[in-house]
């Protein structure tokens, strides 16, 4: 019990972190003066009240706190953080003007022959990699490829830039493996299991602002109904 109150303690104030791995069994014998069984049985019950996560050959981690978002919302990324009591961040991937394909045009509402602003970043929440988000921008906002777009919320700008909210939007979730370039950047395994979301947004008059594709991390982010 003493040794679970410690780590308890440990994770509560903050020396334990979400994603940190334990010491092993025979480190916490020694730093603690305790038994085999002691150490094991204390992790056992971490486990089972999901503080803790043993990874098959890595070792036992505390459990990561997943971020929340209603499913019906249309909030930015930094405001679910906010609302979740993590920092936001992102890192900007790459940004680019192609031409619009068939599934812009359609989703978008543009003509043949119209552009879209392509942008891609890694979105993470207190330092940690959760989401790899590539949007599909309507061209009558291509202007903003000459803003900052390190480290910003996407739709802080396009306010403050064209005054207007994204307020609706259509989105498919469903299960996907994830491909190498995804893998890479969300600091994951090849075909590992993650989230993959389809969404159009839509501004208040009902015009689509955007289409995106996100690779999400099932143990790092839940939708909520």
């Amino acid at each position: 019990r003493q040794l679970k109150q410690l780590l308890l303690e440990q994770i509560d104030n903050g020396k334990l972190k979400g994603g940190d791995r334990l010491p092993t069994e025979s480190e916490l014998c020694s730093i603690y003066h305790v038994g085999r069984n002691t150490v094991r049985t204390a992790i056992n019950e971490l486990v089972q009240e999901g503080f803790l996560i043993k990874k098959q050959g890595k070792g036992t981690f505390v459990h990561m706190q997943k971020i929340g978002e209603n499913i019906t919302s249309n909030l930015s990324f930094s405001a679910v953080c906010l609302s979740n009591g993590v920092v936001p961040s992102n890192r900007l991937v790459t940004v680019a003007l192609h031409p619009a394909s068939p599934i812009d045009l359609a989703a978008l509402h543009m003509a043949p022959g119209s552009r879209i602003m392509y942008l891609a970043r890694i979105l993470s929440a207190d330092g940690v990699p959760v989401i790899y988000d590539r949007l599909y921008i309507h061209e009558k906002y291509s202007s903003l490829i000459s803003e900052p777009l390190d480290n910003i919320s996407f739709y802080s700008l396009l306010t403050q830039k064209f005054h207007i909210t994204p307020t609706r939007s259509k989105k498919t979730i469903e299960l996907a493996r994830a491909n190498e370039e995804e893998a890479h950047l969300l600091n994951i395994k090849k075909d590992d299991p993650v989230l993959l979301m389809n969404e159009i947004v839509y501004d208040e008059n009902n015009d689509p602002v955007h289409r995106t594709k996100q690779i999400i991390l099932g143990d790092r982010f839940k939708y909520e109904i």
